[in-house]
């Protein structure tokens, strides 16, 4: 089969914190995927971590130019699936012959030998160390060995990097960003499906041009009859390619709002609909944000750009915590108007104020709020009012 997903529907950003998925180069993960290369005399190495639906490149050496810019494939198109399915190294020396991989690369690009060892975080496999070859061959146990203390340095370097301390913009921002490649992923899909619906249509555009000049053309229709078909088909993907660019158009706002916006006064309203949009891609997950009606003339003293990361990040981070646990009941906010200060309250589960304070310090010292408290599953925020 061209593509195989056998990790099927799975839930994977939560695995990936700090700088792991940026995609700034890091040099001692390239250097890790170069000395790969070498011990295996391999032409492609590569530090891949797998995502819910991308494979995503972190390091790499020997990649066709397409696939170095794109620094990614789709995930059911990828062997190092197999790795985090398993949790186990995978290895075939000639991969047309393989049942269990997809064939998508394999006859693009011309794969034949592979080894993959897994990489985890936190007991969690998120990827592979890997080498590909475009030979039919077997791989040595020194080379396997190589491989293996290799990966034991990756591990490491990405470990540091989850650690890497990271800004309340950056925290905030992030799942609007994984919004947006979601949502631009099929779009591209779609776009591509548009050009061969319209490939499909032409040659009965052509024939049904020149009836009127040439019947005897009408028989030739019989041999394009499924070519009709894809105006069904071009329906559907202007449908949805109308419903991914509001998609992209409502997150780029929130973006916007984050990080271009400075006016001192902020209604609350505003905040908290943009706040919920930045965050909505790792807030879903736990069961959303059970956001109170505002009044509209409500407003705080905060500059909105830092007032917008520092609710967003809140939510992301107690978020992040609740998914951790299991707990999917959503997040439920608090809004209470008093006379000289705004306090909003997130709460959910029984998330530990340890884990929360752990994960907030250092990302709102510079923020807006007056105040900042966390209890057991509740972080508040506190803003003077205008």
């Amino acid at each position: 089969m061209q593509r195989i997903d056998h990790p099927g529907p799975t839930q994977r950003g939560l695995l990936f914190h700090g700088a792991t998925l940026d995609r700034e180069p890091d040099d001692e993960l390239q250097a890790i995927v170069e000395a790969d290369s070498e011990a295996c005399d391999t032409p492609v190495a590569l530090v891949s971590l797998v995502l819910d639906r991308i494979q995503f490149f972190r390091a790499h050496r020997g990649l066709p130019p397409d696939l170095a810019l794109a620094c990614a494939t789709d995930r059911d198109a990828s062997f190092c699936q197999l790795v985090v399915q398993t949790g186990e190294p995978f290895e075939t020396s000639n991969a047309p012959l393989e049942k269990r991989l997809p064939q998508a690369l394999v006859d693009r690009y011309g794969l034949r030998a592979y080894l993959g060892l897994p990489l985890r975080l936190d007991g969690n496999v998120v990827g592979t160390l890997c080498v590909l070859d475009t030979v039919v061959r077997p791989f040595t146990g020194a080379q396997r060995e190589a491989l293996s203390m290799l990966a034991v340095r990756a591990e490491r370097r990405l470990r540091a990097m989850e650690n890497k301390p990271t800004t309340s913009l950056k925290l905030a921002t992030q799942p609007a960003f994984a919004e947006l490649r979601n949502a631009l992923s099929p779009l591209y899909a779609d776009v591509m499906l548009a050009r061969t619906a319209l490939a499909e249509l032409t040659p009965l555009a052509q024939i049904l041009g020149q009836l009127n000049e040439r019947p005897e053309l009408m028989q030739t229709l019989s041999v394009l009859s499924r070519a009709a078909e894809a105006t069904s088909d071009l329906r559907h993907i202007v449908t949805s390619m109308t419903t991914g660019l509001d998609q992209v158009q409502t997150t780029l706002q929130a973006l916007e709002a984050a990080t271009t916006a400075d006016a001192p006064v902020t209604m609350v309203s505003d905040l908290t609909q943009q706040a919920d949009l930045l965050a909505s891609h790792i807030t879903r997950l736990v069961g959303g944000v059970w956001w109170p009606p505002v009044s509209a003339s409500l407003a705080i003293r905060a500059d909105r750009q830092k007032a917008t990361v520092d609710l967003a990040a809140a939510a992301v981070v107690l978020a992040t915590q609740l998914y951790e646990t299991g707990f999917s009941e959503g997040i439920a906010v608090t809004i209470e108007d008093h006379t000289h200060q705004v306090v909003i309250t997130l709460r959910g589960g029984t998330t530990p104020s340890r884990a929360l304070r752990e994960q907030l310090s250092g990302l709102l010292q510079a923020g807006q709020a007056t105040h900042i408290t966390v209890n057991t599953g509740a972080i508040r925020l506190i803003y003077p009012v205008v």
